[in-house]
């Protein structure tokens, strides 16, 4: 198919990483699916600096589809929500869908999110697993993970997923609003940006494991909670002041009360270096390594 920018219907967007014996199967069935619809399209391929043959993989089905594939590989690793964003950056369709890299969830699918967006066009659409399969400890924290999200941005309780279709405009407003570390669904919650879902079907990695573990997820909730909410300032801004008053009450020395104050003063510090760090406007093009993508 023609994928010439103003021609293109449809950007398909797939963070990738250590993925070389499922890139390639998720990739070729994607690919079947669209070749069937009656749209332009096009695929962009994100490698997040994966440490096995992912990019070979990648490189192999570009050129056997040049027309339709696309790729950007990212020269450290900044996580799926970064990579996907880069792949909203070179999006050139009216409607961009995000989806893993191995087939968890089917391109089958894509129909309905497309049908639903175009009822709620200034909406983001989010596929929701019918059942879900998968690592029952990281659904769990990733439920957990959300509930937060919900809770700190007053959201209503719209279910969420990697599976997501939205208008251009859309991408390119959560492209604007985006910090150096990225979570896209921070970004939905906190710009209050509609959300709708519908039921899709959901399979067994064809990775066979996830990539995600406990310590990495929890070091993403902090990360993210420091950067884009004032909670976690506030509450140990809070702690320390109970802090002070319990040691200026009970302890009776100043050498109590000194020792609470410079820990206080330490964690506060902390978080500081950390939102120094990664709070700062993102800046997508210092982390591409290569890419056959054309600029907006």
């Amino acid at each position: 198919m023609n994928t010439q920018h103003r021609d293109i219907f449809l950007s398909c967007i797939v963070p990738v990483l250590n993925s070389e014996h499922s890139i390639r199967q998720s990739g070729i069935q994607l690919i079947s699916f669209l070749n069937g619809e009656a749209f332009n399209y096009e695929i962009i391929f994100v490698d997040d600096c994966s440490s096995d043959h992912s990019t070979d993989q990648i490189i192999q089905i570009a050129e056997e589809y040049p027309d339709v594939v696309k790729y950007v590989f990212l020269s450290t690793n900044k996580g799926q929500h970064f990579a996907t964003l880069t792949g909203m950056h070179f999006a050139h369709g009216q409607f961009v869908v995000t989806l893993d890299d191995d087939s968890q969830y089917q391109p089958e699918d894509i129909s309905k999110l497309l049908h639903l967006n175009e009822q709620h066009q200034d909406a983001v659409c989010y596929g929701i697993p019918e059942k879900k399969k998968g690592i029952s400890r990281i659904r769990i924290a990733f439920t957990v993970l959300i509930t937060i999200f919900n809770l700190l941005f007053r959201n209503k309780k719209t279910k969420v997923s990697s599976f997501r279709c939205m208008k251009q405009q859309i991408a390119r407003q959560i492209e604007s609003s985006a910090l150096r570390y990225v979570n896209i669904e921070q970004i939905i919650f906190r710009n209050k940006m509609n959300q709708v879902s519908i039921p899709v079907k959901h399979f067994q990695s064809i990775r066979g494991s996830s990539r995600y573990t406990l310590m990495r997820l929890l070091r993403f909730v902090m990360i993210s909670l420091i950067n884009y909410t004032y909670i976690v300032h506030r509450l140990i801004l809070i702690a320390t002041i109970i802090l002070i008053m319990i040691a200026f009450l009970f302890l009776h020395t100043v050498i109590g009360i000194l020792t609470v104050g410079c820990i206080s003063f330490i964690s506060l510090l902390y978080l500081y270096l950390i939102k120094k760090k990664y709070s700062g406007k993102v800046e997508i093009n210092l982390h591409i390594l290569s890419t056959n993508c054309y600029d907006r």
